[in-house]
């Protein structure tokens, strides 16, 4: 008796109705969900770096179903808590499920919420002033919120279209190619089959196909650059050890004037052998295969030491490549180093950076020249293999060093003891 009592009096009373709007509250902190829009830029790098052109625009519209049943949960939310909190006369009394447990309730609500924001019917009205008024304010809500829906989902759609009907567009003008010019089915095969891994990976956006870069100040070019490139171009390990302040500004100067970004999909080439040589690689990520005549293939990878650098005589005298080197691994970015460039900067930097990078150079012919005179076949990758570049380091900045002094010394000789500053010294 006592717990029909209990039962009834808390059907009645509205303070249960109130716990029973606390409870249902809960679910409204999943409102944090919004939160998730802060996300959005993360999202979208990541799903620019791991997913093609057409998975990404079906990713999207997936994301934006999502954030449309995120509205209309909130909106469903509200419209429990306003039916219980109302009073005797509600929605949930007129569909007699005011006494049905919370998820027949929730998903009453919920079918509501989306009849308000789709073009669809239901059997839910409201019963009292409170829920009328709430109704309104949905409607004019859903009036904005579906038409940009409607909007953004046409334009991914058409988006997705065109990027499928470019697709077919350019597999048609390669089978033609081939066919006009009756090239092997086998070639065929094996290009098509290069592109269609191709299609795997989505490229980065490099540096000139950004066109708002251009129009940015050149201080933040410089600064853009530095970030860009500064850690590969320490990587070369071809700089002395005595740490110059203004050797700082020389390694600034390369980053900004004298280095690009570069790509290489799957079974791209990067070069081939009997090509001049006009950069210097480094290897940014990734991998790449490097192919010599009578030696075994070698995997060149992105590290911190010079094992990612390719060409480095280049920077010194003409250079043929050696050998070819290509994207077997996968997606990879490399940066180059401009030999042209590199030596005018060197040149109109001079000081004793310049006489390091002469004699440094010298060495490093002489030993590439000694590799030739042994019968040793000297490739790209030489440097790495055969030539101790850290002992020609330590050999050229000892010998920079002591050209430098003795070049102050001369000009001290030079100089009248009479012209000096008089100074008084403590001693």
């Amino acid at each position: 008796m006592l717990v029909e009592w209990t039962q009834a009096g808390s059907a009645a009373n509205p303070m249960f109705r109130s716990a029973r709007l606390l409870r249902a509250l809960r679910m409204v902190r999943l409102v944090r969900l919004i939160r998730v829009a802060r996300l959005e830029r993360t999202f979208t790098l990541l799903a620019n770096r791991f997913l093609s052109t057409y998975s990404f625009m079906v990713v999207k519209v997936m994301g934006y179903l999502l954030l449309l049943l995120a509205v209309n949960h909130v909106t469903a939310c509200c419209w429990y808590g306003i039916g219980i909190w109302s009073g005797e006369r509600n929605w949930l009394q007129r569909l007699e499920i005011e006494q049905s447990d919370f998820l027949d309730s929730y998903v009453s609500a919920m079918h509501w919420a989306l009849t308000q924001f789709t073009p669809s019917t239901n059997n839910i009205a409201p019963d009292n002033a409170y829920e009328r008024f709430f109704a309104i304010w949905v409607i004019l809500l859903a009036m904005g919120i579906f038409s940009s829906f409607i909007a953004s989902i046409s334009s991914t759609v058409n988006s997705m279209r065109l990027a499928r009907a470019e697709e077919i567009k350019q597999k048609a003008d390669l089978r033609q190619f081939f066919m006009d010019r009756n090239l092997s089915v086998e070639l065929f095969g094996k290009v098509q089959g290069v592109l269609a891994k191709e299609g795997l990976f989505e490229v980065r956006k490099l540096e000139h196909q950004v066109q708002l870069v251009k129009t940015i100040p050149e201080r933040f070019k410089v600064q853009l650059h530095r970030e860009m490139f500064m850690n590969s171009l320490t990587k070369v390990g071809i700089w002395p050890r005595w740490g110059h302040k203004e050797d700082a500004q020389f390694l600034l100067t390369v980053c900004h004037h004298g280095m690009k970004e570069h790509v290489s999909m799957l079974g791209q080439d990067v070069f081939m052998p009997g090509r001049d040589c006009l950069e210097v690689y480094v290897i940014d990520t990734g991998s790449l295969e490097y192919f010599a005549s009578g030696q075994m293939p070698s995997q060149i990878s992105a590290g911190s030491a010079t094992d990612s650098v390719l060409c480095l005589p280049a920077l010194w005298a003409g250079w043929t490549h050696r050998g070819r080197l290509t994207a077997n691994y996968g997606l990879c970015y490399y940066n180059g180093i401009d030999c042209e460039q590199f030596c005018s900067l060197a040149t109109n930097f001079g000081g004793a950076l310049c006489h390091y990078l002469k004699i440094l150079g010298i060495l490093l012919v002489g030993a590439i020249e000694t590799l030739d005179e042994e019968a040793v076949h000297v490739t790209d990758l030489s440097v790495q293999t055969h030539i101790p570049i850290s002992s020609l380091v330590a050999r050229a900045t000892q010998f920079a060093s002591i050209q430098t002094t003795a070049t102050a010394l001369k000009h001290l000789r030079t100089v009248d003891p009479r012209e000096m500053p008089k100074t008084k010294y403590r001693l």
